[in-house]
């Protein structure tokens, strides 16, 4: 390779410089003794003593420690003071949750409460719902569970010292429920995650004893007067609070004395299953029922074997017979052929009017006790039908179709309107779910019982 001039002179002098850097460093590897007399007249600092030291610095160098481990011991109480406000917010958390669950579990004068009994596969409940008319809301309050099938429900709104056993004073708010099993169970609305019913009418003499969930085998020993198979029909006395009648499937009508728990007469009347028990609102000693044998009964409670038992006929089987609220001497039965047909007890010549309101089974019927002439059927076939039974009572009348709607509840087995609103009408279906319909808005309702 050719080097230039000018690279040449670099070169030397870079060689240059390193010798004389080498005669300026001992044998030993420390500098010459230029540098070391040098180091030995070392600065000295202001007290005299040497500035390697820093001794002029040394409590500078404390305060800025001490404010170090100040600052340190700030920021401990900054983070107490955050885990102090953190547990502060969680118990406030817990306090708002606590109202809120308070909340829901608190009734206000506008709720509704339906009473809906329920089965899922093996378990039997009763759910108490709640339909909150401000927000339109409807959920499950708490449930009541059933040792068997549910079949009918009844309420009783009688005072808790009637009740023998109750655990409430001041509570007048309870439900009967009529199972597979010959028992009839009362249970308090009141009280949450009840353990067992405040009265059980009939039923087995040991309340523990193995009982098949859809069925009566094994029922073991029954109490004096209990039903013997299944009850399908229980009505509560409104006027005389203390008397309770039921029907069963074994074909029998029975009266009860809550009080007491008592039987005190049974009916056989019937010659088949008794699906349907009711009291006259008007006439409190006065009791209907209905059976599968396709005929009503209309008797005195209080005379018992001496009772004068008046029929009625119909064409099928009974399937739901009701007391007209605002005319104590009409019926009204629904029948498994799809019929409704209205009695005259004072007569007995026949119904007064019977016509096909369903293609189906007419499941239910339910008059409006604040609504004169306002009347709901349903049926398997998944609808709710509304009539107005007014136009019935010229002769030759029928009731006439208001308005009609598919609910999506499966078939439907009964319907029943508010006692308080009087045009909300709860229904229920093989879905196990509860449909509530305002009618009010109804084209149909406006136009027929508009103001």
């Amino acid at each position: 390779f050719e080097l230039l001039q000018e690279e040449l002179a670099k070169l030397s002098t870079k060689d240059a410089e390193e010798e004389e850097d080498n005669k300026n460093v001992g044998a030993d590897g420390v500098e010459g003794s230029d540098n070391s007399e040098a180091d030995e007249e070392e600065e000295l600092d202001s007290n005299g003593l040497p500035a390697s030291l820093n001794m002029d610095t040394y409590d500078d160098e404390k305060q800025e420690k001490a404010i170090r481990v100040t600052g340190e011991q700030d920021l401990m109480e900054e983070m107490e003071m955050n885990v102090g406000d953190t547990a502060a917010m969680q118990e406030m958390e817990k306090i708002e949750e606590d109202s809120e669950d308070k909340e829901d579990f608190e009734l206000k004068p506008t709720d509704r409460i339906v009473v809906v009994a329920h089965t899922d596969e093996d378990y039997s409940c009763l759910e108490v719902q709640i339909y909150d008319e401000e927000t339109q809301s409807l959920y499950v309050h708490h449930d009541i569970s059933l040792p068997a099938f549910p079949l009918c429900v009844s309420w009783v709104g009688c005072d808790s010292k009637v009740l023998n056993g109750a655990t409430s004073t001041s509570s007048k708010n309870y439900v009967a429920v009529g199972t597979f099993h010959p028992g009839i169970e009362i249970w308090n609305l009141d009280v949450l995650d009840v353990i067992e019913p405040n009265v059980t009418l009939g039923g087995s003499v040991d309340s523990n004893a193995g009982q098949d969930p859809h069925g009566v085998l094994g029922h073991g020993k029954l109490k004096e007067g209990s039903h013997t198979d299944a009850v399908m029909g229980i009505s509560w006395n409104s006027v005389n609070t203390n008397l309770f009648a039921s029907g069963s499937a074994d074909k029998t009508v029975k009266l009860w004395d809550i009080s007491t728990q008592q039987c005190v007469h049974t009916f056989n009347h019937h010659k088949d299953k008794v699906q349907s028990v009711v009291w006259n609102s008007s006439e409190s000693h006065i009791l209907l029922s209905g059976s599968f044998d396709q005929s009503l009964a209309v008797f005195d409670a209080r005379q018992g074997d001496s009772a004068e038992v008046i029929n009625f006929s119909v064409s099928a089987d009974v399937e739901c017979a009701v007391w007209d609220p605002h005319n104590g001497a009409h019926f009204y039965v629904s029948s498994e052929d799809g019929k409704v047909s209205c009695f005259d007890v004072r007569s007995n010549k026949g119904a007064v009017f019977s016509f096909k309101a369903h293609l189906e089974p007419c499941s239910a019927l339910s008059i409006s006790p604040n609504v004169a002439g306002l009347m709901a059927t349903c049926s398997p076939d998944k609808s709710v039908k509304v009539w107005d039974l007014r136009s019935s009572m010229s002769k030759g009348g029928k009731p006439a179709l208001v308005c009609q709607k598919t609910m999506a509840l499966g078939g439907i087995y009964d319907c029943s309107f508010s006692v308080d609103d009087p045009y909300l009408i709860a229904a229920g279906g093989d879905q196990g779910i509860l449909g509530l319909w305002d009618i009010a808005e109804e084209e149909g309702v406006k136009n027929a019982f508009s103001k």
